[in-house]
């Protein structure tokens, strides 16, 4: 019997909190880090809730470039959700 090792790498789930404004400049930010927007809702102060799943290597920094995309009005909370399969090759 012979086995093929496969590299795992973390997912969290993201919940991105932003000005109506910056929605679209968030969306399109995690989907370059290989994240998966999975909806977007508003809160009760009208500002835009982004959730995604995005790979835990992709959100280094992720605070400080937030609030640089955002003018310093975004925020965000993440959580480990899974694992997944590291697809190859994965470009840093």
């Amino acid at each position: 019997m012979t086995g093929e090792p496969t590299l795992l790498e973390p997912i969290d789930h993201v919940t991105v909190t932003v000005a109506d404004g910056y929605a679209r400049i968030v969306r399109s930010d995690l989907s370059q880090r290989r994240g998966r927007v999975v909806g977007t809702d508003t809160d009760e102060h009208d500002r835009a809730v982004i959730h995604a799943e995005v790979p835990t290597t992709e959100l280094r920094n992720y605070a400080i470039e937030l609030r640089e995309m955002t003018a310093g009005s975004g925020w965000f909370r993440r959580r480990l959700i899974h694992h997944q399969p590291m697809p190859s090759p994965v470009d840093d």
